[in-house]
């Protein structure tokens, strides 16, 4: 065997030892887990709170404009 062939097997046999499941994953590194889980959430709600409420708004506001008639410049409610 030469010397590429016994570092294709070395690279092989290192993938195979490293390679794990997001189950054993998740049982090895519990609060890694748990820190990971956070990221994706709030990645979840920042993509509903602002690439679909965003574009939503804007188009609200373009339709009926700004402010509406109950409020003033700045948003806030008019005093009646």
């Amino acid at each position: 065997m030469n010397s590429h062939q016994s570092h294709i097997t070395n690279h092989a046999q290192l993938i195979e030892d490293v390679q794990m499941n997001i189950f054993e994953f998740m049982a090895q590194s519990p609060i890694l887990t748990f820190f990971l889980a956070l990221i994706a959430a709030n990645a979840i709600h920042a993509i509903f709170a602002y690439c679909i409420n965003r574009p939503l708004r804007h188009r609200r506001i373009m339709k009926y404009g700004w402010p509406p008639k109950h409020c003033d410049a700045d948003g806030d409610f008019k005093d009646e």
